[in-house]
């Protein structure tokens, strides 16, 4: 499966945004059963029922594919996920797809369709003009949202002096290679702008976004928020006018998805180097030195959460 951030959506997402969508279908679970299901079950939100005999009746084969935790909120822990039946060892609790996924936040240029190493000397998007590895990169679905958004605002990396360490080296023909070893500073709005984009092609799962933690009230007063502002911030809005692809946009808003990002987002491996997801279910699990849960990423960035001790507490 090809991961395509305009169609990724999760049942589970009603958990942290009771408005969100419900997914469960609208015809009754029970076999044979040919009316509409009017109840969801609020443990998974991905079955219904046309009655409550029919959940009933369901529930012995149900229970066992129903999630096995809920969200919980405890003064000291805040939300969390703790598990509603036993578990044993190698149990899958979820599988979670993110909302968005791109580079870290100061990276070399690299392909915005397979996040590999690019140089900017190199093949570009016949688009956009971003540096890309090759023509089929330049139709990933990862990359159409920015695409268009650059494309309108005549934006692109371009040659840098600044080195992130060392002195200035030549290649063979006497050209600098530094743009091989430098973090662009443009590629640090990508992965916030992915995260924005949502509000355009999926404003259910924005929704979800603006009910994550961010910690705001504390990261204004880190040494790094004015940089932010500037580079990621006042980027997207004055030089890549995202207000023309999303108009109610604000400053804000892109602020909360950086924010959502630094706070929750987890570290994927990627071919040229560490990337990062948003992850909501996920992000929710407490964090701990002696956790109970192993996560494992895919090709296709999805996320399984895996129980890896036998018991029946927090998910962490």
């Amino acid at each position: 499966m090809e991961y395509n951030p305009e169609k990724i959506d999760f049942p589970l997402w009603k958990l942290i945004d009771p408005k969100y969508p419900n997914l469960a279908g609208k015809q009754c679970r029970i076999s044979g059963c040919d009316k509409t299901g009017m109840l969801t079950c609020t443990g998974c939100y991905a079955a219904a029922y046309c009655s409550r005999e029919h959940q009933k009746d369901n529930w012995k084969e149900h229970k066992n594919l129903c999630s096995p935790f809920k969200i919980i909120s405890k003064p000291g822990y805040g939300r969390h996920l703790v598990a509603t039946r036993n578990l044993n060892p190698g149990d899958i609790i979820f599988h979670e797809y993110p909302i968005a996924v791109g580079p870290l936040q100061y990276t070399k240029p690299v392909c915005l369709g397979c996040h590999d190493e690019v140089s900017l000397s190199g093949y570009r998007c016949s688009n956009c003009d971003w540096p890309m590895c090759k023509e089929d990169c330049e139709k990933s679905s990862l990359h159409k949202g920015e695409c268009e958004v650059f494309a309108g605002a005549s934006v692109k990396p371009t040659s840098l002096r600044r080195r992130t360490k060392g002195d200035s080296q030549e290649n063979g023909d006497g050209q600098s290679n530094a743009e091989d070893i430098v973090e662009h500073p443009m590629y640090e709005c990508i992965t916030p702008l992915r995260v924005c984009l949502s509000a355009k092609h999926k404003p259910a799962n924005w929704r979800v976004v603006t009910n994550m933690l961010t910690h705001r009230d504390a990261r204004q007063m880190d040494e790094n928020n004015i940089h932010n502002q500037h580079n990621i911030v006042a980027f997207l809005i004055k030089y890549a006018k995202l207000n023309n692809h999303i108009p109610n946009v604000s400053e804000a808003d892109i602020t909360l998805a950086n924010d959502v990002l630094d706070v929750n987002a987890f570290e994927i491996r990627g071919k040229a180097g560490s990337l990062r997801g948003l992850y909501p279910l996920t992000a929710m699990m407490n964090s701990t030195c002696s956790p109970n849960t192993q996560n494992s990423i895919d090709l296709d960035f999805c996320c399984t959460v895996r129980n890896s001790k036998k018991n029946k507490n927090k998910i962490k």
